[in-house]
């Protein structure tokens, strides 16, 4: 009899822990399946957003190119502007020495707006008697050229979208480290469910379910472009 009872008893215990393990191999597939749908939806996610921002960086690098193409231009105007003017005060200059007055009244009349306003600008500093006047009126602060301000601007415009395209480069660089440590959630995540130690498979989904964690939170953080 008391035999009959250790082999009901036996059959109790096995029963039990067949029991047991079914419902520890249903909770790590369901854990597992869980952390494989996510990591695999937000894997989808950060390949979008990397594409996304690859193209912003592009079209950035592009207005960066234009700015520059733009300011070139502005500058060598500015510079075919200035050579101009240096011959016309050389001109006016000369025609003074030789106390030809006509001639240089001829030629001061004709400055242009910003040549005129430096030259009288620059004959107020007194030239032929201060020693510590500019040599010339175009290292005047009042001798500006348009075309000068606008590569100025041109520059500035580029250096604004240079920096636009570093940061959607750094983004695009985020968005795919991401994806790494998703793909780490998913490897971790597909082991657990092929190994047979319950043990193993809590430490996996364990750290599995950490790292998709700090990366949803890293996420989170990151800029967002639809």
């Amino acid at each position: 009899m008391g035999e009959q009872n250790n082999q009901n008893q036996d059959i109790l215990d096995r029963i039990l822990s067949a029991v047991e393990k079914d419902r520890s191999t249903r909770w790590v597939e369901m854990v597992s399946t869980l952390l494989l749908s996510l990591a695999a939806v937000v894997t989808s996610w950060c390949i979008y957003e990397a594409t996304q921002w690859s193209g912003e960086q592009y079209f950035r690098i592009e207005d960066v190119n234009l700015a520059d193409r733009q300011r070139m231009d502005m500058h060598m105007q500015a510079n075919q502007k200035r050579l101009l003017h240096v011959n016309m005060f050389m001109n006016f200059a000369e025609a003074y020495t030789e106390e030809n007055r006509q001639l240089a009244d001829f030629l001061r009349d004709r400055f242009p707006p910003e040549l005129k306003t430096a030259a009288i600008a620059w004959k107020a500093t007194d030239p032929l008697n201060n020693p510590s006047a500019p040599r010339s009126p175009f290292e005047m602060k009042e001798y500006v050229l348009p075309e000068d301000l606008q590569a100025k601007k041109y520059a500035e415009q580029a250096e604004v979208f240079h920096q636009a395209a570093s940061e959607a480069d750094g983004n695009a660089d985020n968005y795919v480290l991401m994806t790494i440590f998703l793909a780490v959630v998913l490897f971790l995540s597909g082991l657990a469910g092929v190994i047979d130690s319950y043990l193993q498979q809590k430490i996996l989904l364990s750290l599995a379910t950490g790292i998709f964690l700090v990366t949803i939170v890293s996420l989170l953080r990151l800029p967002v472009l639809l």
